[in-house]
């Protein structure tokens, strides 16, 4: 079995993430919550299929945003059936640091993302960081910094 698709069955359940974004071209930091359900729906030789479902809160617990996304994996990429940050499909280039953590980059809409997620304690906590760049800009405009624990 591929090092990437077992990271994704590892990752399939219920998680709470405790988020925080940095906007750096606006100054602005959000504290979030999200539930999260990673749900390894299928595979066969060549590929398989992960959704993904969210729920995100503000500070005070209203709910800001909710979504579902449709992911296709092999062992070199993965394709989204939306974006975050769009509507449209985007295609994630995928690289195992180690059985333990995967980085995805990704370019849509005038911006690049690189998202890293880390396995800890057993498959119990997965540490997510995601930079943001926009078009011909070196520094970032969006870091994100996450704490997901298993339910």
């Amino acid at each position: 079995m591929n090092k990437f698709r077992n990271f994704m069955k590892r990752s399939s359940g219920k998680w709470n993430s405790q988020r925080r974004y940095i906007y750096t071209d606006k100054n602005v930091i959000s504290n979030l919550k999200s539930d999260l359900s990673v749900d390894f729906v299928r595979e066969d030789d060549n590929e398989f299929q992960v959704d993904l479902k969210w729920k995100t809160f503000d500070e005070k617990g209203k709910v800001i945003s909710k979504g579902e996304m449709i992911t296709i994996g092999n062992e070199e990429e993965l394709k989204r059936n939306v974006a975050y940050m769009s509507e449209e499909p985007t295609l994630c280039k995928v690289n195992m640091v180690d059985d333990d953590c995967v980085v995805f980059d990704t370019t849509y809409s005038g911006m690049r993302f690189r998202e890293e997620i880390r396995l800890v304690e057993n498959d119990t906590i997965r540490l997510r960081q995601t930079l943001g760049w926009k078009k011909d800009n070196k520094t970032p405009f969006l870091c994100g910094q996450y704490l997901e624990q298993r339910k």
